[in-house]
């Protein structure tokens, strides 16, 4: 089987320019699985549109806390509760 990904790697549709969408959604393909690597907002106006469409959608909140968690690992040798840094982030973002 083969996978169809699309990815926004851009700032595109990021606070405070929400309106922004990477391209149009007609393009993308239903079966396509859609990540955007942003996470402020959690769902961006492409993902909502993405997801009316029916498609399978990702954001970037666990690359974020990955790579923090990554950094921190690296500065102190120990690995953070990243379960405890994604309910951080989803409070400071106001997320659920």
């Amino acid at each position: 089987m083969n996978m169809i990904l699309s990815f926004n790697t851009t700032s595109l549709g990021m606070s405070p320019n929400t309106k922004e969408k990477p391209w149009p959604t007609e393009r993308v393909k239903p079966e396509c699985i859609c990540c955007d690597l942003i996470y402020n907002p959690l769902k961006t106006a492409w993902l909502h549109e993405m997801e009316e469409k029916g498609n399978l959608t990702l954001n970037g909140l666990g690359m974020f806390v990955r790579q923090g968690a990554a950094s921190f690992e690296k500065w102190t040798g120990s690995y953070p509760d990243v379960h405890r840094m994604k309910e951080t982030v989803l409070q400071n973002l106001g997320g659920k």
